[in-house]
């Protein structure tokens, strides 16, 4: 299989997967979403138990805290300090990703 045709594979399954989500679409708007139940005691209790959303000012100024608290050790483990590192990112990227969504 040449690039070509793996492109145009890839075209015709997206052309369905939006033809199947417009479907998708029209039928729930069709029809009216039934009401949402009320929220029971453990429902209230379970909403405390999250933790808070952070923001990305927020993640960056946690990390800045960290980085100045572990200033010493970042230099004497730099194997550990590049592992945190690529942690961190991965982190940053996963947050970022979920956010754009």
């Amino acid at each position: 299989m040449t690039l070509r045709d793996e492109i145009a594979a890839l075209r015709e399954e997206v052309a369905k997967l939006s033809q199947q989500q417009q479907l998708q679409q029209q039928a729930a708007s069709a029809a009216p979403p039934p009401p949402p139940p009320p929220p029971s005691n453990d429902q209230a209790a379970a909403a405390e138990d999250q933790p808070t959303r952070i923001g990305p000012e927020e993640l960056i100024a946690a990390a800045n805290s960290v980085i100045d608290e572990l200033q010493q050790d970042i230099d004497k483990y730099p194997r550990l300090t590049a592992i945190a590192a690529f942690g961190l990112g991965l982190a940053v990227g996963i947050f970022a990703g979920r956010q754009s969504r």
